[in-house]
């Protein structure tokens, strides 16, 4: 998986990757693996569908009928407001 794009926060950061063949994908991971169940509610309540890749990460994609450019967009607001409801919690691309 290549990245191809973050989104920097004082409190969070995600990882943007692109699969060939596969949608664009976010993945995450959380310093509080405890909130990985409600991330994963606020993503798959939205159509996205969310896989755990540890028990501190999961990665969100979108499914295949959308528009890349509009689930690019979709998961990045998703994702501030997951952190908006979330201050203070430290979240970041997996190694």
């Amino acid at each position: 998986m290549r990245g191809v794009a973050a989104y920097p926060h004082p409190r969070a950061t995600a990882f943007l990757s692109r699969d060939r063949g596969r949608q664009s994908g976010l993945r995450i991971r959380l310093h509080n693996p405890a909130l990985i169940d409600d991330l994963r509610y606020l993503f798959e309540r939205s159509g996205f569908v969310v896989e755990e890749r540890a028990p501190d990460a999961v990665e969100v994609t979108a499914p295949a009928e959308m528009e890349a450019e509009r689930a690019k967009e979709d998961m990045r607001l998703i994702l501030m407001l997951w952190r908006a409801m979330h201050p203070g919690v430290t979240a970041e691309p997996p190694d």
